[in-house]
């Protein structure tokens, strides 16, 4: 099986359409002071659960049915977007991510549930502590990055807007492709059923 071609899945919390286009317009002009060689695409803005890679026809049965069952047994919470991170080195960063604020301890409920329902199924749990974020780029291209000027830079009050979660997301990744994620299988959280995009 061809790595570059496997399909790959992730479970994630969409971003609201118009929380997007607030940090699309943000990340174009940070993308003028900070040269990462990529910016995530406005409509690959998610906040990931868990990455389950490869998904067999009876695996996505599976986590149809799986998910399906656990937004039923769940309610409906707020988020918010705020404050401004990175993963990896200080100085040449691989990930600039936005983080969340918010009901956070349902988040990390919601995000630990899923892992639990879909283990059964074969997606093991990461090795590392959840840490919800939005990433917005990747792969800083030069060195010194200016890590201490972060607290010091604004987001608009359109992304710090909270919204209400209301429903989760199974994505497939196309590799190459401009937006990278596809929308799968849409999960509302509550008592409806699942709708499949």
């Amino acid at each position: 099986m061809n790595p570059a071609t496997t399909p790959r899945f992730f479970v994630a919390v969409p971003i609201p359409a118009s929380h997007q286009v607030a940090l699309a317009t943000w990340a174009r002009e940070m993308k003028k002071k900070w040269p990462f060689a990529k910016w995530v695409h406005q409509a690959d803005y998610h906040l990931t659960l868990q990455f389950l890679g490869f998904a067999t026809s009876e695996q996505r049965v599976g986590i149809k049915e799986s998910l399906s069952r656990l937004m039923q047994e769940t309610a409906p919470f707020q988020l918010a977007m705020k404050g401004i991170g990175t993963f990896g080195r200080p100085d040449q960063p691989r990930i600039l991510w936005i983080g969340v604020t918010g009901e956070l301890e349902r988040l990390h409920q919601l995000q630990s549930q899923v892992v639990e329902r879909l283990s059964p199924l074969g997606f093991l749990p990461e090795d590392r502590p959840y840490r919800p974020h939005i990433t917005v780029a990747r792969k800083y291209r030069q060195s010194r990055f200016p890590y201490d000027q972060l607290a010091d830079i604004p987001l608009s009050p359109e992304i710090e807007r909270p919204w209400t979660v209301e429903r989760v997301v199974l994505y497939q990744t196309h590799m190459g492709k401009i937006p990278m994620y596809e929308a799968v299988d849409n999960y509302p959280i509550g008592d409806k059923k699942e709708e499949t995009l």
